[in-house]
């Protein structure tokens, strides 16, 4: 009976690691499918600024897409994300939220090009570009980032 017990054990923690390597794998494929960034624009950002912005964002490869987000887009969007705090709700409205483009690219390793490389400083220099937020890109960043006892990012 012991020896059952001991063969139990260690079928029980192979296939708890193997099923976690499946997940981590499975955690990869799904980041790399959603892979992208957002660049948030300052209040007064001008609609040349927007121009150029874009024209930039379209001609760097690896970007797959390039969606603008006015301030009623992203208010709608505020409220059907917290409609569970209308207390927060109350206190926005579509004015307080900024432009965005949102973007996607080919991969996870493509996001992390821009963000840590040259493409990345420059975008971030750009005139009417308040912030940049990239994504986690990998699966420690993920773990990092949403952790519960992960620090929370300051603005």
């Amino acid at each position: 009976m012991r020896l059952f017990k001991i063969i139990f054990v260690a079928l029980f923690a192979t296939v708890a690691m193997a099923g976690c390597g499946l997940f981590e794998e499975k955690l990869e494929k799904t980041i790399d499918e959603n892979a992208g960034f957002s660049v948030f624009l300052t209040e007064d950002a001008t609609e040349q600024q927007k121009s150029d912005l874009r024209a930039w964002l379209e001609k760097e490869p690896g970007i797959t897409e390039v969606t603008f987000e006015d301030r009623a887009t992203a208010y709608a969007k505020a409220k059907q994300l917290w409609t569970d705090d209308p207390e927060f709700l109350e206190s926005v409205d579509a004015d307080s939220l900024p432009e965005t483009f949102r973007l996607k690219v080919k991969d996870a390793a493509t996001a992390r090009e821009i963000r840590d490389g040259a493409d990345g400083a420059e975008l971030k220099a750009l005139p009417g570009v308040h912030r940049v937020i990239f994504q986690c890109t990998t699966v420690s960043e993920c773990r990092e980032l949403y952790s519960p006892a992960a620090p929370k990012p300051s603005n």
